[in-house]
C-alpha cells in the first residue's frame, strides 16, 4: 500500500471516530464549539495515526480502531 493511500485510510477513520465521540454537545455547548473548532485544524492527526500504525504492528484488528482510538 502506498503512503499517501495508507495516510488517508488512517485520516478518515480517525476523523469517523471523533465525529462520534462528539455527537453530543456534553456540559457546555460553547465548550463543545471550541473543541470542535480546535480538532478541525490541519496536522492533529498525525499521532492517533502513527498510534493506529502501531496498533496494527502489534497485530491488532484493523476493524476495531475505535477501541484504541476512544477507550472505554
Amino acid at each position: 500500500m502506498e503512503i499517501k493511500q495508507y495516510l488517508e485510510e488512517k485520516r478518515l477513520a480517525v476523523d469517523r471516530c471523533l465525529e462520534e465521540s462528539l455527537r453530543s454537545e456534553g456540559p457546555s455547548k460553547k465548550l463543545s464549539e471550541a473543541v470542535r473548532y480546535s480538532l478541525a485544524a490541519g496536522g492533529k492527526r498525525i499521532r492517533p495515526i502513527l498510534l493506529l500504525a502501531a496498533y496494527e504492528g502489534c497485530g491488532g484488528d484493523p476493524a476495531r480502531y475505535e477501541r484504541v482510538i476512544l477507550p472505554a
